[in-house]
C-alpha cells in the first residue's frame, strides 16, 4: 500500500507543475540536490533540504518514471498494453514493498528470515512425516499379506500332514485285511488317488492315459 503523503512534506507544498519540473532536474538533467535546491529557491520560493530532495525522489521518482514513459508512448502514438494502469499499481506496489523492507533494522531482517525459515522447515516436515505415513502403510499391508500367507502355508503343511498319516491309516488296514493282493492294490489305488478320480471326474482335471 502507498504511504500517505505527509502535509509538511516537499511534494505536498509544490504544484503539479513544479513538481514535474524538480522531476526533470533531477532525473532527465541529473542535477545534483544542491543545484535543484538553488534551483526550488529561485522558481519556488522553497529551500528544500538534502534529506528533502532525497526523499522526494525515493518516494515519489519510481511512479514518475513511469507516468512520463506512458506520456511519452501516448506522444508518439504507441500502443501500451490495456492492463498497463493494473501493472503500474503492482510495480508501484512492490516498489513500496522493498522500501519498506529497506528500511528495516538487521534485528526486524534476521526476524523475518527466521520466520520464513521456520515456515520452510514446518512444511518439510510435514512432507516428511506424510512419506513416513504413507511407507507405514505400505509395510503395514505386506505384513499382512506376509501373515496371510504364512497361515496359508501353515493350513497346507498340516493339512498334508493329516492326510499322509490318514494315507497310512488306511494303507495299514488295507495292507493287514484278508483281501487277495488285487483287490489291496486297488483298495489302496482308491484310498491314495480318491481326490484325483473327484477332480477328474468333475472335468476340471484330466488325467493322461
Amino acid at each position: 500500500m502507498p504511504r500517505k503523503i505527509r502535509s509538511d512534506s516537499l511534494y505536498a507544498q509544490l504544484t503539479p507543475e513544479q513538481r514535474d519540473l524538480l522531476f526533470e532536474w533531477l532525473l532527465d538533467e541529473g542535477l545534483s540536490y544542491e543545484a535543484a535546491a538553488l534551483l526550488c529557491t529561485e522558481k519556488f520560493g522553497l529551500s528544500p533540504s538534502h534529506s528533502a530532495l532525497c526523499g522526494f525522489l525515493a518516494q515519489h521518482g519510481f511512479a514518475w518514471r513511469m507516468d512520463r514513459a506512458k506520456q511519452l508512448a501516448d506522444d508518439k502514438a504507441t500502443s501500451l498494453p490495456k492492463d498497463f494502469d493494473s501493472k503500474k499499481k503492482a510495480a508501484l506496489a512492490q516498489r513500496e514493498f522493498e522500501k519498506a523492507f529497506n528500511d528495516l533494522s538487521t534485528q526486524e531482517v534476521i526476524a523475518l528470515q527466521r520466520l520464513d525459515l521456520d515456515r520452510q522447515i514446518a512444511r518439510t516436515q510435514g512432507e516428511i512425516e506424510l512419506e513416513k505415513l504413507k511407507i507405514a502403510r505400505i509395510k503395514l499391508q505386506q505384513k499382512e499379506e506376509d501373515q496371510a500367507l504364512a497361515r496359508e502355508k501353515f493350513e497346507t503343511d498340516v493339512a498334508e500332514k493329516l492326510l499322509d498319516a490318514a494315507l497310512r491309516s488306511a494303507a495299514e488296514k488295507i495292507a493287514t485285511s484278508d483281501l487277495s493282493n488285487a483287490e489291496k492294490i486297488a483298495a489302496m489305488r482308491k484310498a491314495a488317488f480318491a481326490d484325483v478320480d473327484e477332480l477328474q471326474a468333475s472335468g476340471k482335471v484330466v488325467i493322461p492315459e
